[in-house]
Parts: structure tokens; C-alpha cells; sequence
């Protein structure tokens, strides 16, 4: 269950696509020269991370399928897991874990793990598990990339623009996140987390729909006969 927390922290910063700009496309990160290469990357920097916001701030929600592996610092162990994410704004979002069978629901208000093996359910006061400086915060609306993130390019194929972002408060408890940006849809292809322990959390989203209409009874959940609720104690 730790390994699942910490790759849905992450979880993120996938980005849906909104509608094409009408402005040209997003420059590269290399500079024509050496004496404009800064000011070149800043301004490529910015207008790619300027089409990532408003093109998230442009769609509703979307679904996709994803692909994740989780791997201990300590243990060296990977665990892979793969099902359907879904996301509705504001602050809603449900992963479904085919393998192994789990599910994770934030209705806006909570955050539901569900875990059939065990017959349990997590609940957690939505402020608790997610915050502006968290990488979902994002994606759930709650915080904005150039205000709450620093965000440096860290490389580009002919396909994608490659970038870490690094909370601006309480980093070392939150940890990095670098992402694979499509450079024609503006589609975040791929994410890596890594925590402050060095645990790593990469998932990778294909299938990516946006116009699909996601019914609100989507991120409800029930709690299932015979099942525990674990919440946390007042204060914690």
C-alpha cells in the first residue's frame, strides 16, 4: 500500500490535451547562438510550460490507460501494475489497478483506497493527501505549475520536451518529478517521481480520450459489505 501512495502523488501531472493553440508551435530548448542560448531556453521554457497549464485549464477531464512500476530504494525491487485513470476537475480523479486489483477514488472532498485482498478501505481528508506543492495537485486543480513549481528543461528528443519539477516550498519532503511532454499534442506521456527516500515511481499513459463525458457517480464511492474503514485519528 506504501508503494501505491507514493506513485499516486505523483499522479499528477499527466496531463490531459485541451484544444491546438492557434500560435505557432513551442520552440526547441537550444539557443541559435551562444549569446542569446539563456534567453532562448527561458522563453522556449515558458512557452512550453504556458501551453501545458492552459491546455489542462481548457479540458474538464479525460481517461487513459496507464502503465506503472514502483521501485523500493532499499529493496531494489520493481512491482508493476497497469489499469485506467480517469480525472474530472475539481478534484476528482479514480485509478483502477487491474493488476494487482486495487482502487483509488478522491471525490473532492476524501481520498479512497480501496484494496479487496485485504477487505480494507483508507480514507483520508482530501487537504491531507494532496496540497498545492504535490505533484497531482495539478491535475486535480489545486495548484499551478509556475507558481507552485520550479520548472527546468532537462533535455528533448524529436518527439518529446524533457522536464523536472521541483516544488518551490518543502521540496526535500515532496521530491522530483521529471516528465516526458509530447511536442505535438502536449500530452504528458510519461512521469517519474522520485521521493525524498529515493523510491521511484514511473508510470507512462496511452490511450489518452478527452471527450468523453465522465458521470459524477464515477469518483462516489460505497464503502463494500464486510470491508474495514481505516481513517485517520483527529489531528493527525
Amino acid at each position: 500500500m506504501r508503494f501505491v501512495r507514493t506513485s499516486l502523488l505523483f499522479l499528477l501531472f499527466v496531463l490531459p490535451e485541451g484544444h491546438l493553440f492557434a500560435a505557432p508551435p513551442a520552440e526547441d530548448f537550444r539557443g541559435r547562438s551562444a549569446g542569446t542560448q539563456a534567453s532562448n531556453e527561458t522563453s522556449a521554457r515558458e512557452t512550453v510550460v504556458a501551453r501545458l497549464q492552459a491546455r489542462y485549464d481548457e479540458t474538464d477531464g479525460f481517461r487513459a490507460d496507464f502503465v506503472q512500476e514502483v521501485t523500493s530504494a532499499t529493496l531494489g525491487q520493481a512491482l508493476r501494475s497497469h489499469g485506467q485513470v480517469f480525472f474530472k476537475k475539481p478534484g476528482r480523479m479514480r485509478w483502477e489497478f487491474t493488476e494487482p486489483q486495487q482502487l483509488l477514488i478522491a471525490d473532492g472532498s476524501a481520498l479512497w483506497l480501496y484494496q479487496p485482498s485485504e477487505r480494507q478501505v483508507v480514507k483520508t481528508p482530501f487537504q491531507h493527501a494532496f496540497s498545492s506543492q504535490t505533484p497531482i495537485s495539478f491535475l486535480t486543480g489545486v495548484g499551478r505549475l509556475e507558481e507552485d513549481f520550479s520548472v527546468l528543461p532537462q533535455g528533448e528528443t524529436s518527439s518529446v520536451y524533457q522536464l523536472r519539477l521541483t516544488p518551490k516550498q518543502a521540496a526535500e519532503a515532496i521530491g522530483l518529478l521529471d516528465i516526458e511532454v509530447s511536442k505535438e499534442t502536449f500530452d504528458i506521456l510519461q512521469a517519474l517521481i522520485t521521493d525524498p527516500l529515493g523510491n521511484t515511481t514511473r508510470v507512462s499513459f496511452t490511450n489518452i480520450e478527452r471527450e468523453t463525458a465522465l458521470g459524477d457517480d464515477l469518483f462516489r464511492f460505497e464503502l463494500p459489505p464486510g470491508t474495514d474503514l481505516v481513517e485517520p485519528l483527529p489531528g493527525s
